[in-house]
């Protein structure tokens, strides 16, 4: 059985070299946005030291932004909505502390040039370069989180496309074994039971013409024929319609009927509009053996009643044979096991077969799936 596609659990945080190149691009932007930023507002070119301040406020971010990954693509990490919530109390934090050093580093560096400098810049250019900052840290890590979704949206199309491969495989492998089990069950029934038949009927077709009876010899040839005609067929999966079935259980109870002098009478009640239903070859074959057997051992006639009808999704057969009640229950007799695995190798889980005791013996019913004889089993 195909395994169910891989949980994608983990899978939304990126791999550790497309983040370092991704922060590596964002702050490279950031860089060339501040600068123009910058040199719009002074209304001139920048000065050395502003080059100095802006290539270390960069590096101090790039830095601050693999933190924010690392913590991000830490194993374990709890789930989604709690790593959200830790992720937005790290970028305020972040925030904090870039817009800190960001003062220190201004002051570090002005001085270090030599620039005259306001010496208390006061809390409000801290608070605009905090709301600064934090939208440049909100928009990394709303980038983050994308960048680990979209990856994450390829894994499952990759993983369900490669799952969707492996069950359409597990199928088709699946539908070949069951044919060629419903193959070698046919060939092995046909082996299993034609020699013997062949042999008696050709035994009581001899009885007859030695005897002085070439009418009946005949009319059992003829009959023999048909059956044979049908029993050897060699149709696609062994599959054949209802009405060639029933023509072929008619006939084989024919011949036996014309080598005993008990025979077993046939009597169907079939729709005309189903008897094109495709049902496995020799389907009924077990269950007339059986009636011919307790009508030779009881030296009475009998009469099997084949009753088939329309019931959603496909058809049932119902077969009322002759012969000792047996045990009835979810299990058959062993005399049916071989209908029992020729429908479940045919049809699988669409399939069903029961029994049940009647006044005259058993009674089995098949239930399959209908199916014309333009149709293939699924």
């Amino acid at each position: 059985m195909t395994d169910p596609p891989p949980d994608a659990h983990g899978t939304s945080r990126p791999l550790p070299g497309v983040l370092a190149r991704l922060t590596a691009l964002f702050w490279a932007l950031i860089f060339v946005t501040f600068s123009g930023s910058i040199a719009s507002t002074i209304s001139g070119p920048l000065q050395a030291w502003m080059w100095v301040w802006l290539v270390a406020i960069c590096i101090t971010g790039f830095l601050w932004s693999v933190a924010l990954a690392v913590g991000w693509t830490r194993p374990g990490a709890p789930g989604r909505w709690r790593r959200w919530l830790l992720l937005l109390g790290a970028v305020i934090v972040v925030s904090a502390g870039q817009t800190l050093l960001d003062g220190a580093l201004h002051d570090a560096i002005a001085d270090a040039f030599s620039v005259h400098r306001d010496p208390s810049p006061g809390s409000a250019r801290h608070i605009l370069n905090w709301i600064i900052y934090f939208w440049v840290y909100g928009f990394y890590a709303l980038m983050l989180a994308l960048v680990g979704e979209l990856r994450r949206t390829l894994f499952l199309e990759r993983a369900n496309a490669a799952w969707e491969l492996a069950a359409s495989r597990e199928r088709e492998r699946a539908t070949r074994v069951r044919e060629q089990a419903g193959k070698a069950q046919l060939d092995a029934l046909r082996f299993q039971i034609d020699p013997h038949f062949l042999f008696n009927s050709l035994n009581g077709i001899s009885s007859l013409v030695l005897a002085g009876r070439p009418a009946e010899a005949e009319a059992m040839i003829q009959k023999f024929v048909v059956y044979l005609r049908n029993a050897l067929k060699d149709s696609d999966g062994g599959l054949v319609t209802l009405e060639q079935e029933l023509r072929s259980a008619a006939a084989y109870l024919d011949v036996e009927g014309a080598r005993f002098a008990h025979s077993v009478a046939l009597r169907v009640d079939c729709p005309p509009g189903l008897r094109d239903a495709v049902v496995p070859n020799l389907i009924l074959r077990p269950l007339m053996e059986r009636a011919v057997l307790h009508a030779v051992e009881s030296n009475t006639s009998e009469t099997m009643r084949v009753t088939v009808r329309k019931e959603e999704p496909g058809i049932s057969i119902e077969v009322c044979c002759a012969g000792p009640r047996e045990a009835a229950g979810p299990d058959l007799p062993p005399a049916f096991t071989l209908v029992q695995s020729r429908l479940e190798a045919a049809y699988g889980a669409a399939a069903a077969v029961s029994g049940r005791n009647t006044r005259s013996g058993l009674a089995v019913r098949l239930a399959i799936p209908l199916l014309r004889n333009v149709e293939t089993i699924p």
